[in-house]
């Protein structure tokens, strides 16, 4: 009954000084200033050539010091052009210090010009190495010169036996790869930049169509064979089942670069027979 007692008295102890500390005014929650981009601005937003250059401008409010402000250039494949800071010290082209508005020039040359949609991340960060939230402007880079890509050559069977369909015959692979050339050079080639439409011996199209080929780099055991990524070979691995129809069937490859030209067609016949 004692011990009961003393239980009592401890667990009212800690209520009270729990009680206590939580009433104390001394005691005070931190308060966590994020800094906020109110807007941001890239210009000129669109460009037909491979020398970059343009402004990057934010208006950012914050109630700490801002430490740094940057803008982080990304192209359409995602891979990072470059980090850039922007200032509000009133040297061009900062029109005036300290108000908030934040600018940098920019400026990055492409030795093979990547057509499409460049993404810029705004960031802001304070003193206290809080950071805002990510604010995105995108500008686009065109080529109003550009020229269709090429198909060079091509890997793919004239002729296939049908699978028998027994045990262990249900389906044959079959390889294919077309060598693709771009005259504004091959980064122009987006790794997914190959397909073909194949028809059926019936004159039917395939309701697999269309077939995409890629030049990732990627092997796996499904259809995925490509050895060496962005050398312009475009693989794929189909597979013919035991059930598929004889006769002749018509591939009809494209190649397409990042602006959505297409190549001239190429026409194959593979024959598959019994």
């Amino acid at each position: 009954m004692r011990n009961i007692k003393y239980l009592l008295v401890l667990i009212l102890l800690g209520v009270l000084l729990a009680s206590c500390e939580k009433d104390d005014p001394s005691i005070i929650d931190p308060v966590l200033n994020f800094p906020k981009i109110l807007g941001v601005l890239v210009t000129p937003q669109v460009y037909d050539t491979s020398n970059i250059n343009g402004i990057a401008w934010a208006q950012v409010s914050s109630v700490d010091p801002v430490q740094s402000v940057t803008a982080t250039i990304k192209n359409p494949e995602n891979t990072q052009i470059g980090v850039f800071e922007l200032k509000d010290d009133g040297v061009a082209p900062d029109t005036a210090a300290g108000d908030g508005k934040y600018t940098c020039n920019f400026s990055f040359n492409m030795e093979c010009r990547i057509v499409g949609s460049y993404r810029t991340e705004f960031i802001a960060v304070t003193t206290s190495s809080l950071q805002s939230g990510l604010n995105t402007q995108d500008f686009s880079v065109i080529n109003s010169n550009n020229q269709k890509p090429v198909i060079l050559s091509l890997i793919a069977p004239d002729s296939l036996q049908r699978p028998s369909g027994s045990t262990g015959d249900s389906t044959r692979p079959v390889f294919i790869q077309v060598h693709v050339e771009d005259p504004d050079g091959n980064c122009d080639l987006p790794i997914d930049g190959s397909f073909f439409n194949s028809f059926l011996p019936n004159g039917n199209p395939s309701i697999s169509n269309p077939f995409i080929m890629y030049d990732d780099g990627i092997v796996n055991e499904s259809s995925r064979c490509d050895t060496t990524a962005k050398d312009g070979k475009y693989s794929l691995r189909i597979y013919i089942p035991f059930n598929a129809s004889l006769g002749t069937y018509i591939w009809k490859f494209n190649a397409r670069d990042n602006a959505e030209n297409l190549s001239d067609t190429l026409i194959h016949l593979i024959n598959v027979y019994q």
